[in-house]
């Protein structure tokens, strides 16, 4: 049997997850923008853990709901929370990207948390001057301009990368998935962080930051920033990659996960 059969999906309120059952507690995927849950699956399976595993398809992504134009930070997180009680606890939060402000504002109130891992989450300030220039190409129904944009002016693609993905079957659901994005941009520059609340979390905290990233904007500079704001954090540098590892090096960003959770062998 292939192991992503092991994953099946759950529905909850119009939220859903793909999940893998185990025991002794649940390791938590929570995805940023311009991808969906089985879009992380390479990642989970490649996961060694016992535990069950749940990757969040958040609002937006088929079959979950729409998302509402006017969506927030807080919206999201309560969907996270609302699936959080049908699976297993203690939980492993993993947050990628927007998924990383979700987890950490997920964790401020979350009982029987064990550890978190963000791979570069972003906050506000971030690419605030991009949200108008994207919405004015989704307003226009330019979709294939709005993923242009995102991946060029926010990922920092290359041309000739774009051009290439064009080519692909990704880049159906890169389109439908733009609308999504410029929601999440928007939530993203409206919702201010409390870096007091932060600092109330005691879960071990480790952050990941690809190499090809580091010091640099957006996601870099972003992370760096997020940093300062929580408490007793560590660093991994992810050698070789840069925003997106989920797709290009999906093995060794689990791999990378593996060595951060079998650190703290007493409670993970």
């Amino acid at each position: 049997m292939k192991r992503e059969n092991e994953f099946k999906w759950l529905n909850i309120d119009g939220v859903s997850a793909l999940i893998r059952p185990g025991y002794g507690g649940t390791i938590v995927i929570i995805p940023g923008a311009m991808t969906d849950a089985q879009g992380w699956l390479p990642v989970a399976i490649a996961l060694e853990s016992n535990r069950s595993i749940a990757i969040i398809n958040r609002r937006g992504r088929v079959p979950s709901s729409d998302l509402p134009r006017d969506s927030t930070v807080a919206d999201e997180v309560g969907d996270v929370c609302s699936l959080l009680s049908h699976v297993q606890p203690p939980y492993i939060l993993f947050g990628w990207s927007y998924g990383g402000l979700l987890a950490t504002e997920v964790a401020k109130n979350l009982d029987r948390l064990d550890a978190i891992v963000l791979y570069e989450p972003v906050c506000r300030p971030f690419v605030g001057d991009a949200v108008e220039p994207l919405w004015n190409r989704i307003d226009k129904g330019d979709l294939d301009s709005s993923v242009e944009f995102i991946l060029a002016e926010i990922g920092g693609m290359s041309v000739a990368h774009i051009e290439a993905l064009r080519e692909t079957d990704a880049w159906h659901k890169l389109r439908y998935l733009a609308t999504p994005a410029a929601i999440e941009l928007s939530a993203i520059n409206r919702h201010e962080p409390y870096q007091e609340e932060y600092a109330s979390i005691t879960a071990p905290i480790t952050m990941i930051v690809g190499s090809l990233n580091e010091g640099n904007e957006p996601y870099g500079t972003a992370a760096n920033r997020y940093l300062d704001m929580l408490n007793c954090a560590r660093r991994v540098s992810l050698q070789g990659q840069g925003h997106l590892a989920h797709l290009e090096a999906p093995v060794q960003l689990a791999e990378t996960i593996n060595d951060i959770l079998n650190e703290w062998p007493a409670k993970v």
